[in-house]
This record gives structure tokens, sequence and C-alpha cells, in this order.
């Protein structure tokens, strides 16, 4: 996995390799005075390559990282589970996991504090109502009292199922973490003449207008280029 570190105008001004961490499908950015710690999914089922630990790493420019490297701490809060994902509510001071149980994806809730110090008692455990057959789950964020759910997939041509004169599949779910009810469901619609134009990636950016932040990949001849779209949350 090749964490890069993007300007706001989208020049590339740094990079970091994680081996054998995982897929990274979402992933939290927590700053400290050293620099920046990064919340990455780690430990890869080689069958998947998907994490099965979570992990609290510094970002060093130009590093390689391998997960199984002395001295690394993998949390493993919950037995069992596979494909997990982290994020953070930076204001709150929150980890959200995203993970799967069987065919059920579902989210946990921890202080950041107790995650760190391996208290994993959750403050919310969460089944996912928002997923829907045939979904495919391209990330999440936590803010305040919700959870935002990204789902969708590339353009297919016009004889696919996800055809670009239909606008794409992509879709931002809302969960109440209280309660786990799935308060809203939005369709996105932006930038719809893209190329390939997949969902990948959804995070809050706090302040005191929150913005939501949608990223969509574009194919291109030699490489993937990423646009990013906000929204008040």
């Amino acid at each position: 996995m090749c964490l890069t570190v993007l300007s706001p105008s989208g020049d590339s001004v740094g990079h970091m390799y994680l081996r054998g961490f995982g897929h990274g499908i979402s992933f939290g950015v927590e700053p400290s005075d050293g620099g920046v710690l990064l919340w990455v999914e780690s430990d890869a089922d080689p069958r998947t390559g998907y994490g099965r630990a979570i992990a609290r790493v510094p970002f060093r420019d130009g590093t390689v990282l391998d997960s199984a490297s002395a001295g690394l701490r993998h949390h493993r809060p919950l037995p069992g589970a596979r494909r997990m994902h982290p994020t953070l509510d930076l204001t709150n001071r929150r980890v959200l996991v995203s993970h799967w149980v069987g065919r059920r994806h579902a989210y946990a809730v921890y202080r950041t504090e107790d995650f760190l110090a391996q208290r994993y008692e959750p403050l919310h455990n969460i089944a996912d109502t928002a997923l829907r057959k045939g979904e495919t789950f391209q990330g999440c964020a936590l803010h305040d009292e919700h959870i935002y759910q990204l789902t969708g997939n590339p353009y297919t041509d016009e004889a696919g199922e996800n055809p670009p004169s239909a606008g794409g599949n992509t879709f931002v779910s809302t969960i109440d973490v209280s309660s786990g009810r799935t308060v809203a469901r939005r369709r996105v619609t932006a930038a719809p003449g893209l190329r390939f134009r997949e969902p990948e990636g959804i995070a809050v950016r706090p302040g005191s207008t929150p913005e939501l932040c949608i990223a969509l990949s574009v194919k291109t001849r030699d490489r993937r280029k990423l646009t990013v779209y906000s929204c008040g949350s």
C-alpha cells in the first residue's frame, strides 16, 4: 500500500510504502507534535489482502514499513472480525472501525484513549443498516452523531449495469451512531462526465463549518488520478 501526500493543488509532496498492511479502504490521519500519525489496517490476510488488525504508525516520507516490523503494535479489538478499516473523529477523540463478521458488515466506535490503552470496550457496536445487496463498500467517516458511508462502482459501458448515462451508482448513506438507524441516503451526482468515476474514499474535514469530502477515481492511460468534492456535512 502506498500512501501519497497531496497538496491542495494536487501536487505529490510525499509518500510512504506500507507492506503487508492491507487494502486501505479508509484510514485516519492524526496530527501530533512530532508530525503525523496514520491509523491504518494491518496484518493483511494473504488470502484477501484485507487487514485483520489496526495499527498506528508515524508517517515518514520516502520510507518502507513492513507489517511484521518489530515493535509495531497491532490492535485486535474484535476477535474473529475481518476486513477491518479504521478512521478517526478528531473533534470528539473517537475511533471508528469498519469490519465484517461472516457476511455482515458492522461498525464499532471507541474512545481514542481507551483504544490505545487496549481497553476495547466500544461506545457503540452497530450493524450496518445502510448497505444494500450488491453494493460495494468504498469507505466511511465519523463525525458527531453520524457515520457517513460511501458505496458505488466505476462506470461500465452503456450495455453494462452502471452506464455513464444513468449517472452512476455512487451513494452516501448516513447512519445514526447511537441507534444504528439509517437516517439518510443520497446519490452523488457530482462530475457525471468523469471517465471511469469510481468512488474511493470519504472523510470529514473539521472546522467551524465541517465539510464532507468524497473522492472519485479517474483512470488515465498511465495512472489513476483523484478528484475530491466537498459539501456541507
